[in-house]
């Protein structure tokens, strides 16, 4: 990431904090039991009633260049959802604390030029690499996009998010 890209980058993040920060998000404990993630066949009702239909999330993230450093980013290198693209970017909000949590706003930033950027909080244990993310809304063709992803360490620098996503409809 050039140095240009990584300031742009980190001035998205602080200025999308205050965004996010009216968020009524809520964030999950890392040292919380484990929670098995929904099914792909669960729907969620919409505030006007409406059923959105969940599906499965899978995505993949080499996390070579997170160091536990506001500004850090982990680089997207599978994903089952066609909106977050290979080389999307996750980008961390906040450094980790010293006791080895990080509870964090994220943005995923896809490559290339435009203003797509999902807007989400993460908790995780960074010891053993479990922890959940949750994603509500963001601009672009994000802007309906709601998912809710168990985080898991595979191996070496690279995680997992297993989970559900959903776009909801212009009635949302």
């Amino acid at each position: 990431m050039t140095r240009r890209t990584m300031l742009g980058a980190i001035a998205v993040v602080v200025a999308s904090v205050g965004i996010i920060a009216c968020d009524s998000q809520e964030s999950v404990s890392p040292t919380a039991p484990s929670i098995a993630a929904p099914s792909s066949a669960d729907a969620s009702r919409s505030s006007d009633g409406q059923t959105r239909h969940e599906r499965s999330l899978r995505v993949t993230k080499d996390c070579t260049d997170y160091h536990g450093l506001a500004g850090d980013t982990c680089t997207i290198n599978y994903s089952s959802v066609d909106a977050i693209e290979k080389d999307s970017k996750v980008v961390y909000a906040t450094g980790a604390g010293a006791n080895g949590f990080l509870d964090t706003d994220v943005m995923i930033v896809p490559p290339g030029r435009g203003r797509n950027v999902a807007f989400g909080h993460c908790a995780l244990d960074l010891v053993t690499g479990d922890g959940r993310c949750t994603f509500s809304g963001g601009t672009g063709k994000f802007r309906r996009f709601r998912a809710d992803a168990v985080v898991s360490h595979l191996t070496g620098p690279f995680y997992a998010w297993n989970g559900t996503y959903s776009f909801g409809s212009d009635r949302d």
